[in-house]
């Protein structure tokens, strides 16, 4: 127990308290199951019964708002990078056909060409440097792809983390997503 916890307990007036000798036998079996002295267990007990006071209340909702500003900002983040990954897969189909078409005018000038090296040397180069931007596309698309579930995970679980009563798993997901927009 830390100096300032025991100064707070030092600070409340002891208050006695009566009851059956059924219902204290009870209450320190409970107290023992949950590793908390008996003093500690009425009082746990008392304020789940009273649930949370006002301010307590109003901080709950703060922290739900908080929260739920953060969903709506992931979602928003999420819809862009769904976009971004649309516009990937468009721009890799677009390079496909590209792809195609090339490949048919390589066929096509290896017949006509007058200068059969020099024709297909540019052809090879160009289609060379589709291949890799169609390679950069596809692992660009990978990427996304995986920013994009690795997010929704995260998301997940720190709403799980959260019910389970980890109430800064929020704000560290949003820490991490700050320092990701910060790279």
């Amino acid at each position: 127990m830390s100096e300032n916890q025991k100064e707070l307990l030092a600070n409340i007036a002891p208050f006695g308290l009566r009851m059956q000798a059924e219902l204290k036998d009870r209450l320190k079996d409970a107290a023992e199951k949950n590793n908390r002295s008996m003093n500690a267990e009425i009082v746990a007990r008392l304020q789940w019964t009273l649930g949370p006071s006002d301010v307590e209340f109003e901080d709950l909702l703060k922290k739900i708002a908080e929260r739920d500003d953060l969903i709506r900002e992931l979602e928003l983040n999420r819809d862009m990078l769904t976009g971004e990954l649309a516009a990937t897969k468009a721009m890799c189909e677009e390079l496909r056909a590209n792809n195609f078409v090339l490949q048919k005018l390589l066929n096509e000038r290896h017949e006509n060409a007058v200068s059969e090296e020099e024709t297909l040397s540019v052809i090879e180069k160009r289609f060379s440097e589709l291949k890799e931007q169609s390679v950069y596309l596809e692992e660009l698309k990978a990427e996304l792809r995986g920013v994009t579930g690795q997010m929704l995970k995260d998301v997940r679980q720190a709403i799980l983390d959260t019910a389970a009563g980890d109430k800064t798993a929020l704000d560290k997901l949003k820490a991490q997503f700050r320092e990701k927009q910060g790279e």
